[in-house]
């Protein structure tokens, strides 16, 4: 794993989750962002088929971090499996995906419509990830929106 991933998988085992839905600030606008999706990215689909993604890929957002441009994307390990569904951490820097391991504390890892944008929580900065557990997938009565957010501890963002 590259070293400035670190600050988005510990954002994966964050303690800190919310459950519910606010309003969060976009950098662009929505339809910036439906053309973006719409764009076919090769490299990303080889990505991800090499990160164990065998079924469709998904929704994805973009974020500028240290330097590299990640993209979280949502991608199905079993075609037509919508319990498979898991969110995977793109760099275009490098060229790689590796799977994010998003677990609520009941058990849930199936996700969907990932978002992820830098915030500031209390004056320091953090980053912000938004995902939709998905019913099929869900543990107990778990299921709809989630927020996941990490600090960044050394205050670059």
């Amino acid at each position: 794993m590259h070293a400035d991933h670190r600050a988005l998988t510990l954002l994966a085992m964050a303690a800190t989750v919310a459950v519910g839905c606010g309003a969060v600030p976009r950098d662009r606008s929505a339809a910036a962002a439906r053309a973006e999706q719409a764009i076919i990215r090769p490299a990303v689909d080889h990505a991800l088929a090499d990160a164990g993604v065998t079924g469709h890929m998904g929704d994805r957002d973009r974020i500028a971090f240290r330097g590299h441009d990640l993209t979280l994307i949502e991608g199905q390990l079993v075609r037509e499996d919508v319990r498979s569904w898991r969110t995977f951490l793109y760099d275009g820097s490098i060229g790689t995906a590796e799977q994010l391991r998003f677990r609520t504390d009941s058990g849930s890892v199936a996700f969907s419509k990932p978002t992820i944008t830098a915030i500031r929580v209390d004056g320091a900065p953090a980053i912000l990830v938004t995902l939709y557990v998905i019913s099929e997938g869900a543990v107990g009565a778990e299921g709809g929106e989630l927020i996941y957010y990490r600090t960044i501890a050394d205050g670059r963002a």
